[in-house]
């Protein structure tokens, strides 16, 4: 995570219109967004209407005075390539609206295409990255969260990350039947996962498929075409800083990392 802006407790909420004990300036470029500690809820902030020790966000947020907050930046494109890959190499982020890819080549002017450099990243958005000629590789560093991780998901796909920089498995992100993920004896009536299978071997161009199966009371998520039906609920199939795509069959608004 970027800097904080600001961490600690809200004195006073009056619709969007949010109170910090001490004055705080924004940054400019990046909007920014306020994080809730307990929640892990997020809120856009409207820097415009923003000032001193007010803060406005984009919409009523259903917060309280003493809450726990941070006020952070958001990361952009340019700022998580870091100018470390090369012409013609490419960015894509999914639009689930649109079921399709949005795609971003780097050429002399930027990056060029569905978006620029400046598109901004939102927490928990997947990345798909492309290195057409040599490896890139690229070194964070910044503040690791250390509150909970809303991740509000829609039915069908959606290309998504953990909020947390460690290795995961589908139990320890919480997708589980009593989270709303849907089991069923078939893929096609289940929640799914798909896993770039580049992420893994170089080159490679196709996904790992995952479905919640349901085998009497039993849920699992297994690999689609696995004649053994090995469970993987508990494998740390997910990468530190892997993007996956996730596939429930229902909204889940208010879904959160455990």
């Amino acid at each position: 995570l970027k800097e904080a802006v600001f961490t600690g407790k809200i004195t006073a909420v009056n619709g969007a219109q949010i109170t910090l004990p001490v004055a705080v300036s924004l940054p400019g470029g990046p909007g920014c967004y306020l994080e809730v500690l307990s929640s892990g809820q997020r809120f856009e902030v409207d820097a415009a209407r923003s000032s001193g020790s007010r803060i406005t966000l984009g919409e009523n947020a259903p917060l309280a005075a003493g809450e726990v907050v941070t006020v952070r930046a958001h990361w952009t494109v340019d700022e998580l390539t870091q100018e470390s890959f090369a012409i013609d190499d490419r960015v894509m982020v999914f639009d689930a609206a649109a079921n399709a890819f949005q795609t971003s080549t780097l050429t002399a002017e930027g990056w060029t295409g569905d978006f620029t450099g400046a598109r901004e990243v939102m927490p928990g958005e997947g990345l798909m990255l492309q290195a057409r000629g040599e490896a890139v590789v690229l070194t964070f560093t910044g503040a690791v969260r250390t509150g909970r991780f809303s991740l509000p998901l829609k039915a069908g796909a959606q290309l998504v990350g953990s909020g947390f920089l460690m290795e995961q498995s589908p139990q320890s992100l919480g997708l589980t039947q009593d989270k709303g993920f849907t089991a069923a004896a078939t893929a096609a009536e289940a929640a799914r996962l798909r896993l770039w299978e580049g992420d893994f071997k170089a080159g490679a161009a196709s996904y790992r498929s995952l479905f919640h199966h349901q085998a009497d009371a039993a849920a699992a998520w297994v690999v689609e075409g696995d004649a053994a039906m090995l469970d993987q609920s508990q494998e740390w199939i997910i990468e530190p800083g892997q993007a996956f795509f996730i596939l429930p069959k229902t909204d889940l608004p208010k879904h959160q990392e455990p």
